[in-house]
């Protein structure tokens, strides 16, 4: 395991935490040039989206909490994909036609309407940092690189790859410099019209005709009906904090609120922290365990109503902790997520917390590019949602304050987010811990996942290798659940968090500990 420690990011004003060193400087300069949270957000995403190309993706979705102190106000956005409105369109099990795997994007549509709430520089300045990114080129990181390669059968199948990150059918070194002249033109393009390129120029038009080439059933009309939402935030009290979350129809908001609400009823202070103790990392998984079989998270008409949304988490928290006892849990499927989370905080009071992803293995698990960017290959897993639905995004952030006063701002991604965000705030709020610290601590992860089938099983959890085997053995046998520890890498979610001291209003941040890039930077 790759642990950063020692490079927790401090600033007494302004700050970015993003999981690309690159990208965190671009946000930090954005903040330092007079840009609000939300420029540095979307400068910080856009080139995101430049260094990893593929493992995220502006064709995939996007979430973000917005808290303004200012105003005294918190604001929850929901840029989450669409399925097209032809229901031949719709993806199954036994469809072969690849393209019916591509759903509606709506990254940037989310960008743009966060921008024109709370932007102050201008769109093209945003974006002109990622721009220069793809036209001179970045020096490609060790990680991606070692990405391409594990996945250059797939890429091979893609003229545009195998120019680009295959060069002469080798996968693109680590330490090289990589150029992206098409994605520059594709950001030169958004820069200068908008989501309206994407919606309904050059890009839109493209992206349709692949996507039908490939078997699909998109529209030009799917793409420009796309509408970002501005959603209601949930809400609630924890110990003192007020703690806000995504609403409907983001599912990872509810997740997390359920979590909190029901840990609330418990002192988990008094028990220990679940690194070392046995009685308090049996509750925090059946906590865990309980809120996954709530069924109705996964019901589009229930996501559908935000009050009685709101209301189901507090009876459904009530009813885990009276009964935390691991419920049976139904065997599920997944398509494997790749995704990245960025933080900003302004000297004004203006913090945005966000996730951004292709929601699918990377490349879309299809590799087909409109205009150098990769498509997402997201419905295999909403095959729930209807034809021009939303899908019901698992994507969470949380913004945490009191009496009106920033305190942390939290987010994961992987197929751990959930878990990993519950236990960061946790950390942060009940045991006091520094960024760093509340990364460092071992925690637990998502059900075990068997990458060759893609499955999950939902009788095993995922744990950090640094939990001692005394301790797992005596809570296995306490609750009949089983830990997968390895060999190999062990995803127990990638957390981002920055927090705010209270007295002295100094920043600190911190990114992924597994991650060898990433920073939290500021002034």
């Amino acid at each position: 395991m790759i642990s950063k420690v020692g490079t927790m990011g401090v600033a007494p004003h302004a700050m970015v935490a993003a999981c690309h060193n690159l990208s965190a400087q671009i946000g930090a300069d954005v903040l330092r040039a007079g840009g609000s949270a939300a420029d540095a957000f979307v400068a910080t995403t856009f080139n995101d989206w430049v260094v990893n190309p593929g493992a995220s993706s502006f064709a995939g979705p996007l979430g973000a909490m917005i808290y303004d102190a200012k105003h005294g106000v918190t604001a929850s956005l929901f840029g989450g994909m669409k399925n097209v409105s032809s229901p031949s369109g719709r993806w199954s099990p036994r469809d072969a036609a690849v393209g019916k795997l591509v759903m509606v994007p709506g990254a940037v549509p989310a960008l743009e309407a966060l921008h024109q709430r709370y932007g102050r520089l201008s769109w093209s300045d945003c974006l002109q940092p990622s721009i220069d990114t793809a036209e001179h080129g970045f020096i490609v990181p060790t990680l991606y690189a070692n990405l391409v390669k594990s996945r250059a059968s797939l890429l091979e199948t893609s003229a545009y790859a195998r120019t680009t990150l295959l060069r002469g059918g080798q996968p693109v070194a680590a330490g090289t410099l990589l150029r992206l002249p098409l994605v520059a033109e594709t950001l030169r393009h958004i820069a200068r019209d908008g989501a309206a390129y994407v919606q309904h120029g050059a890009w839109a038009h493209e992206a349709v005709a692949t996507v039908r080439a490939a078997g699909g059933a998109m529209t030009l009309a799917d793409l420009a009906d796309y509408r970002p939402m501005w959603t209601q935030p949930l809400h609630g009290e924890y110990r003192g904090y007020r703690i806000a979350a995504p609403g409907a129809p983001d599912t990872g908001g509810a997740r997390l609120f359920m979590a909190m609400l029901t840990l609330a009823q418990f002192d988990i202070v008094r028990l220990g922290h679940w690194s070392k103790h046995a009685s308090s990392l049996e509750l925090m998984t059946k906590i865990f365990r309980g809120i996954m079989a709530q069924m109705w998270l996964d019901d589009h008409a229930t996501m559908s109503d935000p009050e009685r949304v709101a209301a189901l988490v507090v009876s459904s928290s009530r009813a885990i902790a009276a009964n935390v006892a691991a419920p049976e849990i139904p065997r599920l499927t997944t398509s494997g997520h790749h995704s990245y989370h960025v933080i900003a905080v302004d000297a004004d009071g203006l913090v945005v917390s966000g996730t951004h992803t292709i929601e699918s293995l990377p490349w879309g698990n299809i590799a087909l590019f409109v205009g150098g960017i990769p498509l997402n290959g997201s419905g295999s897993i909403n095959l729930a949602t209807p034809p021009g639905g939303y899908e019901l995004a698992p994507l969470t952030a949380s913004i945490v304050t009191r009496n009106g006063r920033f305190v942390a701002a939290s987010g994961a991604f992987s197929s751990s987010l959930f878990p990993a965000d519950y236990q960061v705030l946790s950390n942060v709020l009940d045991f006091n811990m520094l960024p760093e610290e509340a990364l460092l601590s071992p925690r637990f992860g998502y059900f075990a996942i068997d990458l060759a089938k893609l499955t999950i099983d939902t009788h095993r959890i995922m744990l950090d290798p640094r939990y001692p085997q005394k301790l797992v053995a005596e809570v296995a046998a306490a609750t009949g659940i089983g830990f997968d520890q390895g060999p190999g890498y062990v995803d127990v979610g990638m957390p981002v968090v920055v927090t705010r001291d209270e007295r002295t209003g100094v920043l600190r941040g911190m990114t992924p500990e597994v991650l060898p890039e990433g920073a939290a930077l500021g002034f």
